[in-house]
């Protein structure tokens, strides 16, 4: 388990600076809603995902959370320690307000399906978080209608789950196990914004991230395979989207490599 910092996994600089937190009141756990990482690779271009989401097309400060996990193990630094995040939500503007005030925010980089679940070593990334910032453990689904953050999170909090190792798959096993569905013209939703944002980040945001994968999208999925000579298709399959999360992740490393401070 191991703390990863902003300037280590290529974090954006915030528009502004942070508003502070009051009274800490405890943590609150979310997902991200995209497919759970399964590696560092995943995990550092899934953050930087998020972050780019947060701030280009919520126009928000920064990324909402102070902390998000993998299933890794590793913690990543988000807004990070006393700064308010953006993340609680509630049913009025006060409750809001009160919410990301008084609550530090974690979240799980996984959680695409309802009944996803953390490994262990998340668990104890999370239980780590919660003993530095006491108070109440809370999901996300406590402040607000929303399945965040999965059944097996809120069950774990009640204290009606344990988590259990996952099985660590054979080289046999992993070619039976589909990473994710495959996306492709006419899909919808946040699976294709996670891929309008890669995309964005390779080539200067060229793609409006709206969640509909129509022609322009298709053109620049075909533009990026063939680049980088994989069949182009148009259809985001297993080796198209472990290409766009390696060059994203190659692109987040010289970006901190060569940050002047």
């Amino acid at each position: 388990m191991k703390l990863i910092k902003r300037s280590d996994w290529g974090a954006n600089s915030p528009k502004s600076s942070y508003s502070k937190l009051g009274e800490v009141k405890g943590l609150v756990i979310h997902w991200s809603a995209y497919p759970t990482a399964m590696s560092e690779d995943e995990e550092y271009s899934q953050i930087k995902t998020i972050q780019n989401l947060h701030q280009n097309d919520r126009g928000w400060n920064d990324i909402a959370y102070n902390y998000c996990v993998g299933d890794s193990g590793n913690i990543y630094e988000a807004r990070g320690e006393g700064n308010r995040s953006a993340a609680q939500g509630g049913n009025t503007r006060q409750e809001v307000n009160y919410n990301n005030k008084h609550y530090v925010a974690v979240c799980w980089l996984g959680g695409s399906n309802p009944d996803d679940q953390p490994s262990k070593e998340a668990v104890l990334a999370v239980k780590e978080l919660w003993k530095q910032v006491g108070g109440e453990l809370r999901p996300h689904s406590s402040f607000k209608s929303t399945s965040c953050p999965g059944d097996a999170w809120r069950k774990w909090i009640d204290g009606r789950l344990t988590i259990v190792p996952k099985e660590v798959k054979t080289k046999e096993k992993v070619k039976e196990v589909s990473r994710f569905t495959l996306i492709k013209k006419g899909d919808r939703g946040q699976s294709v914004e996670e891929i309008q944002i890669m995309l964005n980040m390779i080539n200067k945001n060229q793609l409006i991230v709206d969640g509909d994968y129509g022609a322009k999208t298709l053109a620049a999925v075909v533009a990026f395979q063939k680049k980088y000579k994989l069949k182009p298709d148009g259809i985001v399959g297993q080796l198209t989207y472990a290409k766009l999360i390696e060059v994203n992740r190659k692109k987040a490393r010289k970006v901190t490599k060569y940050k002047i401070e």
